[in-house]
């Protein structure tokens, strides 16, 4: 919009017979404001007169309510009427049109859409009342107590007097499906909007009559396609060139589906056709007028212009330049100036700002709501509207839909079971801790407890495992069976079990029943050896001249003695005067020897890897192992017996074999997830990892922790490591668990960083970022990529002074101090030691005792801020009255933390201990001294 300003010189020296035809002779208020010149100009009242104006730009007029220069295009709708000053304006192809000028005793009203008497009852209105009304969709307010125009609302909106705008009136109603302009997708009215519920592919576009996507196109259907200009219709299943619009000058209209003529201009453009005629360009047709006899027409409008003798000399030489895009016409002395638009292009020849093209050819652009393409010929056209809770994304080219789920969807979040309503997600239910969250049916299902199908007992019920998880009794034992799990029934004995009924031996089969033996009367029935016993111990007996020996529970024979010896079972031997008992064995070094015929012979020598075992009578492999130790070889449980040689058990593909410190066992293998990842790390140094969970697996059966290392050396090798916990804050991780690690403590320097999980025996790692992946199982040589593992970076130790802390509060319940500190962001968690000092209020610190069991307040929250909370353990601490104070340990130095001041503000500034210092308590300190010390009763 250019000012320009009507002879200024004349409205204060009228002495000098200045000549102003084109200003009224009438008196009006400094400021005031009117419409002119078929409302394509604002006049404003200078100095009492009427004198400098706007000129409205093109595609916008004059409003009367206002006396602003308002767009015209974006509130016109053809057949409605506009008053612009007493014109009255018509909308004609979307643009208004002078309809005719109202003259005498008539004014334009909008009311009427006419011109109509001043004195007339449909005009006047009492501007006392602030009378507001809607006709027509358009709002009208009294002012000057006549009835103005204020707005005209679109089609899309409802007039409301009430509010005094125009509310927006739902785009369709609910329940209505259509096809998008271009096809490609089915759109359905979801709470009066126009939402996206069918994406047609490449090979498919949307079907009007059945509403679906469907392959092809239908048969004799038409429509344009703006990138080319030409009309297309469906034949044989398949889009074809109809006409060209293009070869004919003329425009494919979407909206008609027919080639129409090409407009002449465009809408708004303006140009003169002689020094006292202009044409505008309203609906892509010239229209025309005239300007008044003290009028030249320049750049398209009428100008007022210097008659008399009283003129001022000529400024400037005759002719037409453009200079920085502003139209310069020189005519009668007189410079005249017009600033082309951005989207102009100064025209010296035509006196003309010309239309610039709009865009570049297949150059792309988001125009409100709407994707825009630019055609061969400059101009945007629509290539897709994008509706409902899509928006337009020019970069990618296309609509893209910001709905955060679909009608219909579930989804579980932390236990919370969300609906997605109108494309957002709401909360429908927040299931129990029996519960688990399950979307698939949109309910909350009672926890699996076992998985389907097992079996277990319960005292004397033997119980099975519902399909949902869930046990129930199958039968009730009586006092005398055994439950069994394993047998899937109630049994009369344990299978494999002995017991004895004075000489009667009852054997349980695999089969739960008993099966009967009677011992003799010389044997004993024991239900330890499973059999009867002919003997117990390792006692001797003579049967005749046979020395016997009761061995494995049978009476053996060990020695015949001669016709000279005496069979003696108190010593076990046969007594004579030989060298040796004859069949008796002894060692002689590494020598085995035997007694023959009461002579020691040497039976055989023994290997480096045996020793002589007199006892046995033989060579026997030296021990390897302590009889009962346990140890792991691959997936087999390795047990030394009790000659010190190991005996291998396989695990099996259910279990593996655990090694421990002093033992090992097979231990039974948990369902591993099929995805987890690192999420990443915050600026305090805590690792964040995130696992899909097996529904058998529960959060506490399962270990995590943060860890750092070279990624170049194997995993288990990693030294820096934090606990981690579950993260039960976290508010995105919908179906996934997330685990947040305490601070981590680590060395300067880079870092390759993991998030490693032990799933019972099991342990495995997670490859980095939210694309995560399958987990990798760990072993002694397992390493991950340098791009799978998040690479850290610990900086520099620096120099830290805390600057606040605080002595939060002592819990007797669970024996635990709090304290919280500003770390600022030189300093991280892991960095500064939290402890408790308890001791005599009288003493100095150095003489009080210290508890060091503290851990950070992960899930402080919102109430923490950007402190960090630590909790210290004190349930060491004896029971008792004590002084307590919450201590901070940096960088060498040790702080105790203000509980509050008198002035009721929380915490303080640190105060750093020595070997001197006192604390003050909260029965003893000064006015101004910190509170530092809890009186704490356990």
């Amino acid at each position: 919009m250019k000012i320009k300003q009507l002879w200024p010189l004349c409205l204060i020296l009228t002495l000098i017979g200045c000549s102003e035809p084109s200003v009224r002779d009438e008196e009006c208020k400094t400021g005031e404001r009117q419409c002119v010149e078929q409302g394509t100009k604002v006049q404003i009242c200078e100095f009492g007169f009427w004198g400098s104006y706007e000129i409205c730009d093109p595609g916008t007029l004059c409003n009367n309510m206002t006396n602003t220069c308002m767009s015209t295009g974006s509130v016109c709708t053809d057949g409605t009427f506009l008053c612009s000053g007493n014109n009255l304006m018509k909308c004609q192809n979307g643009n208004f049109i002078l309809d005719r000028t109202c003259e005498g005793d008539y004014i334009c009203s909008q009311t009427t859409n006419s011109c109509i008497l001043k004195s007339t009852d449909s005009f006047i209105c009492d501007e006392s009342k602030n009378e507001v009304k809607c006709e027509s969709n358009i709002l009208y307010e009294c002012h000057g107590n006549a009835w103005q125009m204020a707005l005209q609302c679109s089609p899309n909106s409802k007039c409301n007097k009430e509010s005094k705008t125009c509310v927006k009136s739902a785009e369709c109603s609910n329940g209505e499906s259509k096809c998008d302009s271009d096809l490609s997708r089915v759109l359905t009215c979801v709470d009066g909007t126009w939402k996206t519920t069918e994406m047609c592919d490449a090979e498919s576009e949307c079907n009007k009559t059945s509403l679906h996507c469907q392959k092809g196109c239908v048969e004799n259907l038409t429509k344009c396609n703006p990138i080319e200009n030409t009309l297309m219709k469906c034949t044989s299943g398949t889009w074809n060139v109809e006409e060209n619009c293009a070869q004919k000058n003329g425009v494919c209209n979407s909206m008609t589906n027919k080639c129409e003529p090409k407009p002449e201009c465009v809408n708004g453009e303006q140009k003169c056709t002689s020094d006292s005629s202009w044409n505008l360009c309203s609906g892509g047709h010239w229209t025309s007028g005239t300007c008044k006899l003290d009028e030249k027409c320049v750049g398209g409008s009428c100008h007022p212009v210097c008659t008399g003798n009283d003129c001022e000399p000529a400024s400037c030489e005759e002719g037409v330049v453009c200079e920085s895009n502003v139209l310069k016409v020189c005519k009668g002395g007189q410079m005249f100036e017009k600033a082309c638009e951005p989207y102009q292009i100064c025209n010296a020849t035509t006196e003309t700002c010309d239309a610039k093209p709009e865009c570049t050819y297949e150059e792309y652009r988001c125009y409100g709501n709407n994707l825009q393409l630019c055609s061969k010929d400059g101009k945007w056209v629509v290539k897709s509207n994008c509706v409902g809770n899509e928006v337009c994304d020019e970069s990618l080219q296309k609509c893209i839909d910001t709905s955060e789920c679909s009608s219909g969807q579930a989804m579980c979040d932390n236990n919370i079971l969300k609906t997605c309503n109108i494309g957002k997600w709401e909360t429908n239910k927040s299931c129990k801790t029996t519960e688990k969250c399950n979307a698939s049916t949109k309910t909350c299902d009672l926890k699996p407890v076992c998985t389907s199908g097992e079996y277990q007992c319960n005292d004397r019920e033997l119980q099975k495992c519902t399909t949902a998880g869930q046990w129930s009794t199958d039968k009730t034992c009586t006092s005398s069976q055994i439950c069994s799990a394993d047998k899937k029934k109630c049994l009369d004995c344990s299978p494999g079990t002995y017991e004895c009924d004075d000489q009667t031996l009852k054997q349980c089969t695999a089969s739960g029943t008993w099966k009967n033996t009677t011992c003799t009367t010389t044997q004993t029935c024991s239900a330890e050896k499973k059999k009867c016993l002919d003997c117990t111990g390792s006692g001797y007996q003579c049967n005749g001249q046979k020395l016997q020996q009761c061995s494995n529970n049978a009476w053996k024979d060990i020695k015949t003695c001669s016709s000279t010896e005496i069979c003696d079972s108190s010593s076990g031997t046969c007594v004579n005067n030989s060298e040796c008992t004859n069949d008796k064995f002894s060692c002689q070094g590494d020598t085995l020897r035997k007694c023959v015929n009461g002579k020691w012979t040497n039976q055989s020598t023994c290997k480096t890897t045996e020793n002589c075992n007199s006892e046995k009578g033989a060579c026997v492999l030296k021990p390897v192992c302590e009889p009962g130790a346990k140890e792991c070889s691959d997936n087999a449980l390795k047990t030394c017996n009790t000659d010190g040689q190991w005996e291998s058990s396989p695990c099996g593909d259910s279990a593996i074999c655990v090694a421990k410190s002093d033992s090992a066992s097979c231990v039974n293998k948990m369902t591993l997830p099929t995805w987890c990842n690192i999420q990443g790390v915050d600026n305090k140094r805590r690792g964040y990892g995130r696992v899909l969970m097996p529904n058998d697996v529960q959060i506490e059966d399962i270990s995590a922790k943060f860890v750092c290392g070279r990624h170049y050396e194997p995993v288990m090798t990693w030294t820096y490591s934090a606990e981690a916990v579950y993260n039960k804050s976290c508010q995105d991780c919908y179906a996934n668990t997330e685990f947040m690690s305490y601070s981590l403590s680590a060395p300067t320097g880079e870092h390759s960083c993991t998030f490693r999980f032990d799933f019972g025996p099991q342990s495995f790692i997670c490859k980095q970022g939210n694309s995560g992946g399958e987990p990798i199982l760990l072993d002694s040589t397992t390493m991950i990529s340098h791009d799978d593992a998040l690479s850290l970076t610990v900086p520099p130790l620096s120099a830290f002074t805390p600057t606040w802390c605080y002595f939060k509060h002592y819990d007797p319940s669970t024996s635990t101090a709090y304290g919280r500190i500003w770390l600022g962001e030189s300093a991280v968690p892991a960095s500064v030691k939290a402890k408790l000092i308890c001791g005599d209020i009288t003493k100095p610190v150095p003489f009080w005792n210290v508890i060091e069991n503290s851990k950070e307040n992960l899930f402080c929250g919102s109430d923490c801020g950007n402190n960090v909370e630590y909790m210290v353990d004190a349930s060491s601490l004896a029971p008792g009255k004590y002084s307590c104070a919450f201590r901070f340990d940096i960088g060498g130095r040790a702080y105790a933390c203000p509980t509050y001041r008198d002035d009721s503000n929380t915490g303080g500034t640190p105060i750093e201990l020595t070997s001197d210092t006192m604390l003050n308590s909260m029965n003893v300190h000064n006015n101004d001294d910190p509170i530092t010390v809890w009186d704490v009763e356990k």
